[in-house]
């Protein structure tokens, strides 16, 4: 009955594949996001201040770097590729492209990585092999990052989400899994968390690579085409990307320069939080972005205010909810951060910003709204508040450090939503698609 009703109205085989998708992130999605937050979780309670300051600290240059070898040229395979998923030569020609690419990236932005990471890392009297070993991790964590996210393209854009999600909650879990054995021999340290971290990924991105050998051929070498569109794609957003890069991580690395441990393993823990909100950064690029991209134009207005509406909806209610009631997050922290609840729900608001703006920014990619103009203006509004706040107020409590991350939500939904509206006026239609390789 039911394979009749799927065969005979198309409306209902639409539905039926929409419902697998939801089921499948849901499930996926949610079992990642449970392990990652025990994880973090079982973290700020098993290891001391100094040693969960340090940790932080190496994980926000290794965000950082992993933002600047990126700058989206991964997520440009799937507008490229478009209706064109079927193809294994032109997924693996794009792929090997934006591999090729990052790798450039990587070895560009190493060095620098490296020099700064010392330069802050030595401000604070923490043990020398600690530095070493949590810049080694970061260094292999970052290259193992790369191979993951490229891998990972050809499974959202075929939707097999149950296997992206699989060769992410494996090693996640048995990282959780290695941070209990360590600490039960009281061997857990903020370089043993961070090798853990590293060799996580690494497993990950060969998981990935094993899963997608059927729906891409990868070439010897990548195609210089192929790189100067992926480069000519993102390059008009390349300003903004490249200031974006520091931003979630800004605070904690300006607190870390200007403050001291406490203050540092405070907004770690507080960023542990934010990431639970940002779940929906997740559903944006594996089920608005694909979407959007393959949408008709006389159907885009619509699938906007849907979308957006929906989105801010939830977000609202998640907001409301913990300011009226933020004891239950306040009690996943631990004893060692009692004192940080009249800030967590101000980390949430400003979780939710950045997610509202990132559901449009994925939106506007999809439909190849990346214009000068719009990079220009986040660049512009981000820049005048930062310095001035620095400027005037600074960063060297946890509430400013709360107040900057907020405000700097509010400057990037500005800038994207403006991009929205050009895009509507200007190029409601998508640019033509690259033509195929012969």
């Amino acid at each position: 009955m039911m394979a009749q009703m799927s065969n005979a109205n198309p409306h209902w085989r639409r539905l039926s594949r929409l419902t697998g998708l939801l089921v499948a992130f849901a499930m996926g999605q949610g079992s990642l996001q449970i392990i990652n937050l025990l994880g973090n979780l079982y973290l700020l309670r098993a290891l001391s201040i100094d040693n969960y300051a340090q940790f932080s600290l190496a994980l926000a240059f290794q965000n950082t770097a992993v933002s600047l070898t990126s700058l989206t040229l991964t997520d440009a395979i799937i507008p490229l590729v478009g209706p064109r998923t079927g193809d294994r030569a032109i997924v693996g020609r794009y792929v090997r492209a934006a591999q090729r690419v990052r790798t450039m990236l990587y070895l560009t932005v190493l060095p620098v990585c490296i020099l700064s990471f010392l330069l802050v890392f030595g401000r604070h009297a923490w043990p020398r092999s600690s530095e070493w070993a949590l810049l080694s991790c970061v260094v292999l964590s970052l290259y193992f990052s790369i191979q993951l996210s490229c891998y990972s393209a050809p499974l959202i854009m075929a939707r097999r989400l149950y296997t992206y999600y699989l060769a992410q909650t494996v090693p996640s879990a048995l990282k959780l899994a290695c941070y209990v054995v360590l600490a039960s021999v009281r061997m857990l340290s903020a370089g043993g968390a961070a090798a853990i971290g590293a060799l996580s990924i690494l497993l990950s991105a060969l998981m990935t690579r094993t899963r997608t050998a059927d729906l891409m051929t990868l070439p010897a070498h990548s195609d210089p085409t192929a790189r100067r569109e992926i480069v000519s794609l993102v390059l008009p957003s390349l300003p903004a990307s490249l200031f974006s890069a520091f931003q979630p991580q800004l605070a904690l690395l300006l607190v870390s320069i200007f403050g001291q441990s406490i203050q540092i393993a405070e907004i770690g823990a507080l960023s542990r939080i934010a990431q639970m909100f940002l779940i929906l950064n997740t559903a944006n690029a594996l089920l608005v972005e694909p979407y959007i991209a393959r949408l008709p134009p006389d159907r885009l207005a619509s699938a906007y205010v849907r979308i957006l509406s929906l989105a801010f909806a939830l977000e609202a209610t998640l907001v409301a909810a913990v300011f009226v009631y933020p004891a239950p997050l306040l009690l996943l922290l631990g004893p060692r951060y009692t004192d940080l609840g009249a800030m967590v729900p101000w980390v949430v608001l400003a979780a939710s910003l950045s997610t509202f703006s990132n559901l449009i920014w994925v939106m506007n990619r999809g439909r190849r709204w990346i214009f000068w103009r719009g990079s220009i203006l986040e660049v512009a509004c981000l820049t005048l508040f930062q310095v001035g706040y620095v400027w005037l107020v600074g960063v060297r409590s946890l509430e400013t450090a709360v107040l900057f991350m907020l405000c700097g939500g509010a400057a990037n939904l500005v800038a994207h939503a403006y991009v929205t509206s050009y895009g509507f006026a200007a190029h409601r239609h998508p640019l033509p698609q690259p033509a195929r390789a012969l």
